[in-house]
């Protein structure tokens, strides 16, 4: 997404409700950080409500040749998954779509 589309949502959310949790929540999205975006990518299982989800095109965490999950991620990923579906989560989600 170009810079002039990033700007319009976040003018576009400020006038929304005038909500501010809104407003911070699509700035957030509409963020793209360019070496998040060059991190390798994976998948990985969590647990939402007692049930296991797998996220794909998730960002690891690459350190001499290795990658790794990130853990802060991953609790969040739990946390905001709960939140979107409570007791019914999905099988699959994509990272991508969460942003």
């Amino acid at each position: 997404m170009d810079m002039d589309k990033r700007i319009l949502k976040i003018k576009a959310a400020l006038w929304e409700n005038r909500n501010e949790e809104r407003l911070l929540s699509k700035a957030i999205r509409a963020y793209r950080d360019p070496v998040a975006d060059r991190q390798p990518r994976g998948e990985t299982e969590i647990i939402v409500s007692g049930k296991t989800v797998t996220i794909r095109n998730i960002p690891l965490v690459e350190k001499d040749g290795e990658l790794y999950e990130n853990l802060h991620l991953t609790a969040t990923l739990e946390e905001v998954l709960e939140e979107m579906y409570g007791e019914n989560p999905p099988s699959e989600v994509d990272f991508e779509d969460l942003l």
